[in-house]
């Protein structure tokens, strides 16, 4: 099988949707499938593309290494840009071009790639989308990100609940599975293509508590 991660940021550079990926990654290796990783380019002097613990990583760039090694600042528009740069699908039909795309992961942290789950139903494969973070209102968004990022993550949390664009939702936290089941009534309902699972755990070992 082969999965496809979708993600702003590099797994390798730090943070929670990072980290899992890296995690869950490396463990789908060494079970023997293949696993590419599409992310953006946040940091100075990273590579168009590297071998991560096993994992193929595609870096898509939105910014110049000038602007990102000068300003802190360039971090966090790195990583919108990421979600609306036209490189960000070319990459993705690169990806399944190249080795073919059984299923594709987009984590969702704070907020979705735009065409990610289209271009999965264009393929006939499955979309699943991982949760990491609900804010519900605008003024948990804007506290939590920042009015920029906060605002993104508004609108993306009303379209995620609205649009219920995959087909699977991943989420380690029991009440965000709550939270989405309340205002998603066809996720997990019989003959739905919608399904929540509510826990994240290492391959052969038992689900965290």
């Amino acid at each position: 099988m082969h999965v496809l991660f979708v993600n702003k940021v590099a797994p390798n550079l730090g943070g929670g949707a990072e980290a899992r990926i890296q995690e869950v990654g490396r463990r789908m290796v060494e079970a023997g499938h293949r696993v590419s990783v599409v992310c953006g380019i946040t940091a100075p002097n990273l590579p168009s593309r590297a071998v991560l613990e096993g994992m193929d990583v595609r870096y898509v760039r939105t910014l110049p290494d000038s602007l990102l090694r000068r300003s802190r600042a360039a971090f966090t528009p790195s990583r919108v840009l990421f979600y609306l740069h036209p490189q960000t699908l070319k990459t993705l039909r690169q990806v399944h071009d190249e080795n073919g795309v059984d299923v594709i992961c987009d984590d969702i942290s704070p907020i979705p790639t735009p065409g990610a789950s289209q271009f999965a139903r264009t393929l006939g494969i499955p979309a699943i989308g991982v949760v990491h973070n609900l804010s519900g209102d605008w003024q948990a968004w804007k506290r939590n990100y920042g009015i920029a990022s906060g605002t993104a993550g508004y609108f993306a949390e009303r379209w995620l609940r609205n649009t219920q664009p995959y087909q699977h939702i991943i989420s380690d936290s029991a009440w965000m599975v709550d939270a989405l089941a309340t205002s998603m009534p066809r996720c997990g309902s019989p003959g739905s293509q919608t399904a929540l699972i509510p826990r994240c755990f290492t391959p052969g070992q038992k689900p965290l508590p």
